[in-house]
């Protein structure tokens, strides 16, 4: 954002002054940092500062060798990536870049190909996006900031050159509406909120516009009242009503001094663990906190933490995520035989052992059969769910779609300890499993049972679970509750 609104004033500029060559450096150098940082939310503003230096170009292709050199100077964090890549390989993405193709990979995005383009996105759901910014605008500046952005985008035409009008409006559509035709999200709650950030810089051009909103409504108050005397400018005082209005607002969920949420969770996985324990920690939600406290904080040097980007075996460096689903599971099989060390992991690791569960994450267990499954309850552990059970969901998006997952987990820890809920016990579920996740849980366990008593259970679980499709964090969250239901139909048809 600050690169991309620097790039917009030079390239505004000023009618007085002409082009320089430093100011032409500059424009390019912070065009090749904004390339360098983000590409495609660049190039997708790339319309509105053409727009605005329209009347420039005549000075700027006289320039353009500065313009260039400047580019090409922002460019250079590229090769510097290059280089990190071979110094810190195990904290890579994906490997050391040693050819085109490689640095085509990070370049390109192409490790976010799957989460950018789902297959079971349509128009319905750039639909839905379409609305959700627009009501995300208004959220972001409040009911009064909307208003007079709204005044001020039709009012711009009156003010404003029509040029820089419509560049406004392009830069605006661009991280919106031209973003979400380009991507083929999954209208869900997981991916609105890792859309929510990419429209920074359209909001930055609505705050252009709630500015201009701002000064015609305090213009209309002061010639209504001319004569009237004031202690105060109707600007100023729109102005301080905006600012207070907006903070106070979104004060609560933007300061968060005291959130503890991800340390408390990563802390609770290390100190767990056995020791000389090794931890493939594949979910961003573990990966992230548990590898902060661990590499940064050097919390539990003992233990070895891995994922699927990075695995050392053997004296070489591997990619898990880069080989076919029998090549990973050789891998990690021969990995498992090679180490005498106790191996915990937290999802995506096919071996051919059985395993124990503990709630926070799976612990291989060499010898037993594979598909096996063992649930162990430990107090640290338990004590922990207990804290959460005891504590309000968090207010951060992340956070709670974390809570909700983690309260999936301790039902299914509980109904593996306990024995799997039946009809008997659907008046007394216990809390963690009466969310949605949970309830699908008992459902797929009482379906799997196949009895006619289990069949009514699990429909009536599913019932109510239908009526908190709020709580899904992703679309296949809803096609399960579907499926289950019409196999609960079908099972009870058949019955009867």
């Amino acid at each position: 954002l600050f690169l991309t609104a620097t790039v917009l004033c030079l390239a505004v500029g000023d009618k007085r002054a002409s082009v320089t060559t430093r100011r032409a450096m500059l424009l390019g150098l912070c065009y090749g940092l904004g390339l360098s940082n983000h590409w495609p939310l660049l190039i997708l503003s790339t319309p509105m500062l053409l727009l605005l230096a329209w009347p420039a170009r005549a000075e700027l292709w006289c320039a353009r060798v500065a313009l260039l050199s400047g580019v090409a100077a922002g460019l250079l964090p590229y090769a510097w990536m290059v280089w990190r890549t071979h110094v810190v390989p195990d904290f890579c993405f994906a490997g050391p870049i040693e050819s085109w193709r490689d640095f085509r990979f990070y370049v390109g995005r192409e490790g976010y190909a799957d989460v950018d383009h789902s297959i079971a996105a349509g128009w319905r759901d750039r639909a839905q996006f379409a609305g959700y910014v627009l009501r995300e605008t208004a959220r972001q500046f409040g009911w009064l900031g909307a208003a007079l952005g709204l005044a001020g985008l039709v009012r711009q035409w009156h003010f404003w050159p029509q040029r820089v009008c419509w560049a406004l409006v392009l830069g605006f559509l661009g991280s919106t509406f031209l973003l979400i035709l380009a991507l083929g999200f999954e209208y869900d709650e997981l991916h609105r909120n890792t859309f929510r950030v990419y429209p920074l810089i359209s909001y930055a051009i609505f705050a252009l516009w709630t500015g201009l909103g701002l000064e015609w409504v305090a213009a209309l108050g002061r010639r209504a009242g001319a004569t009237a005397p004031r202690l105060i400018s109707p600007q100023v005082a729109l102005a301080m009503l905006l600012v207070g209005t907006t903070g106070l607002t979104h004060w609560p969920a933007n300061y968060r001094a005291g959130d503890r949420w991800a340390e408390t969770y990563a802390r609770t996985v290390l100190a767990t663990l056995p020791d000389h324990a090794v931890l493939y920690a594949n979910a961003g939600t573990v990966s992230g906190p548990v590898g902060y406290l661990h590499h940064v904080e050097g919390v539990r040097p003992d233990v070895m933490l891995v994922n699927g980007h990075s695995l050392r075996f053997d004296g070489m460096l591997y990619r898990p995520y880069t080989l076919p689903p029998s090549g990973l599971k050789r891998l990690l099989t021969n990995f498992i035989s090679s180490t005498p060390r106790p191996i915990f992991y937290s999802n995506d690791f096919p071996h051919g052992s059985g395993a124990d569960f503990f709630g926070l994450y799976f612990q291989v267990h060499k010898g037993a059969p594979e598909y096996t499954q063992r649930a162990v309850l430990i107090p640290a552990i338990a004590d922990y769910f207990h804290s959460t059970d005891r504590m309000a969901p968090p207010q951060d998006p992340w956070e709670n779609m974390h809570y909700r997952l983690l309260r999936q987990d301790q039902c299914r820890l509980l109904a593996a300890i306990r024995g799997a809920a039946t009809p008997g016990d659907a008046a007394h579920l216990p809390a963690t499993c009466r969310g949605l996740h949970g309830r699908l849980l008992l459902a797929k366990q009482a379906l799997a049972r196949g009895t006619p008593q289990d069949a009514r259970f699990a429909f009536e679980l599913l019932r109510g679970a239908d009526a908190m499709r709020g709580e899904s964090v992703r679309k296949s969250d809803d096609a399960d509750l579907d499926s289950l239901l019409a196999a609960a139909r079908r099972r009870m048809a058949r019955s009867n």
